[in-house]
This record gives structure tokens, C-alpha cells and sequence, in this order.
């Protein structure tokens, strides 16, 4: 995460379309609520993600969740897992494990593909040549 005095980050502002400000040395979004101007962590919003999320899931199970495994992208760095996880937190969420994206393919993937080679026929392939 870079530091608010950070030279590039001036370039982003004019970019971004709600107002970034510094608050307590770290990063905000602020936003305009219902009732007032409100900065916003990006843990807080990552957060209030997390919360709308478990309440989704929560009514379509129609039972509580009570832990979450989640899956960030490979570059995320050690200090946005760290976020990710205080977030869970705020959401009521006991956070068992943060996975790479590409690690959650490979574990939905191969019982699928483990299952098709049990099930298809197996294919004989011509023998290598030898020089």
C-alpha cells in the first residue's frame, strides 16, 4: 500500500471519481450518505462488502455463517490480505484461510478432472520413436 505523500498518488485523484482524502495517515474514500459527508477506510468498505455478502448467503441457506474461505488474486501483498482479514472480521466473519485465485482453480478443478479419468476410456498412444 503506498504512503498518502506518495508522488504518484496526486496523479490518481484526477481520476477517481469520488474524493480520496487522507484521514489519521491513511487513505479514504469520501462519500456522500444519506445523512451526511463520510470518509470510508477501504477496510471499512471492503467490510460493508463482506457483511452484504454473508447476509446473501445467509438467506439463501436459510443458517448462519459463522467462517469464510476467500480468494484474492495472486498480486495481492501482505498488507491487503492483512486488510482482507480485518475486514472479515468487522463482518462477523472467523476468516479460516486467504487463497490465491489460481490455488481456489486448481482445488475446484482436479476432483473434476481426477473424476473424468476414472470415468473415460483409457487412450493407448502410439509408442516414441527411438533414435
Amino acid at each position: 500500500m503506498r504512503h498518502p505523500n506518495d508522488i504518484k498518488i496526486p496523479s490518481h485523484h484526477r481520476h477517481a471519481s469520488k474524493k480520496i482524502i487522507e484521514q489519521g495517515g491513511k487513505r479514504a474514500i469520501g462519500l456522500q450518505t444519506p445523512n451526511y459527508p463520510r470518509a470510508f477506510t477501504p477496510e471499512e468498505l471492503c467490510g460493508i462488502v463482506l457483511t452484504n455478502v454473508k447476509t446473501y448467503v445467509e438467506t439463501s441457506l436459510n443458517g448462519s455463517v459463522e467462517s469464510a474461505v476467500i480468494t484474492v488474486p495472486v498480486a495481492f501483498t501482505a498488507s491487503q490480505r492483512l486488510s482482507l482479514k480485518e475486514a472479515a472480521l468487522a463482518a462477523g466473519l472467523q476468516l479460516l484461510r486467504v487463497i490465491d485465485d489460481t490455488a481456489a482453480f486448481a482445488i475446484a478443478v482436479i476432483p473434476t478432472i481426477q473424476k473424468s479419468r476414472l470415468i473415460s476410456t483409457p487412450r493407448s498412444f502410439p509408442p516414441t520413436p527411438r533414435c
